[in-house]
């Protein structure tokens, strides 16, 4: 008797996973790029499918007239498919989907950072101080060495020749 394995769908998650307070995909971060993924598939699923290439191809950088080549139409047809209200939304959705992949950027981890020294300045002062370090790090302000502060001075002899005192 063989048994067969069934493979979850992907976006499947069985009821212990979710009601586990602490997996990743119940984090509110998780759940609202999941939202972000329903909402692109909704409105693509109301776009032509080269309309939705064109705009695809756009986020991915390609040019209007190389969008054109490759999906044999004009330059213009290109243009206005992209002023279309729909791909506007649907290029703005994608934008803000690559950002929350890429994860924090520096004004972000700047700004938690922060609101970590704030948070604990009365209570947790070494934290504080460690998160001011971490910012004047990201900044470029932070020094791990003191500085060669010798200050050495040189004199043009023929200026100021030695006198009786500089032997």
């Amino acid at each position: 008797m063989t048994n067969s394995i069934i493979i979850p769908d992907a976006e499947y998650l069985p009821p212990e996973l979710l009601l586990d307070e602490h997996h990743p995909a119940n984090a509110d971060y998780m759940k609202n790029l999941n939202s972000i993924k329903r909402t692109i598939v909704a409105r693509t699923m109301t776009m032509a499918p080269k309309h939705v290439d064109i705009v695809k191809r756009k986020i991915a950088g390609v040019t209007n007239k190389n969008i054109a080549v490759e999906l044999n139409v004009t330059a213009q047809t290109v243009g206005k498919t992209l002023q279309r209200q729909d791909a506007q939304e649907l290029r703005a959705l994608l934008e803000h989907y690559n950002m929350a992949m890429d994860g924090p950027n520096d004004a972000h981890r700047r700004r938690m950072l922060w609101e970590i020294a704030v948070d604990n300045q009365a209570i947790e002062p070494k934290v504080s101080i460690s998160s001011i370090v971490e910012i004047n790090k990201m900044n470029g302000t932070y020094q791990t060495a003191a500085k060669d502060t010798a200050i050495n001075i040189t004199i043009n002899n023929n200026l100021l020749p030695k006198g009786k005192l500089d032997t």
